[in-house]
């Protein structure tokens, strides 16, 4: 996207994670008194490797940014304690639904039927 149209993009995402917020998934909220300018939209499910076959065999496209937690990354073992399960755990559960300034709105409207 070119920077001229920076917030026109970041408006339109904006706009459609509107749209996807009463989806009945957890999600990361955004505070009072802040915007979100919606780079990824990040659901989480325990059970995320099933959503993600259903939304496939629906056309819709997903992706895990972040399939491991940082200290399970070699650079980060050092990091490792019996303390981090939660951050396993999110690991394990988190998923991108698609969301990106071209979506239509008909393309978004499918996302949220899959899930439906």
């Amino acid at each position: 996207m070119r920077l001229d149209r920076l917030e026109e993009g970041i408006e339109r995402r904006r706009a459609l994670a509107g749209r996807y917020g009463p989806i009945a998934l957890d999600r990361q909220r955004v505070p009072e008194g802040f915007r979100h300018a919606y780079h990824l939209y990040v659901v989480r499910s325990p059970e995320r490797d099933a959503l993600r076959r259903r939304l496939a065999n629906a056309g819709i496209e997903t992706l895990v940014h972040y399939p491991r937690a940082v200290h399970q990354h070699p650079a980060y073992e050092r990091l490792a304690h019996s303390g981090l399960a939660e951050s396993e755990r999110l690991a394990a559960e988190v998923l991108s639904l698609p969301l990106y300034a071209e979506l239509t709105d008909a393309e978004a409207e499918a996302v949220i039927a899959a899930l439906s």
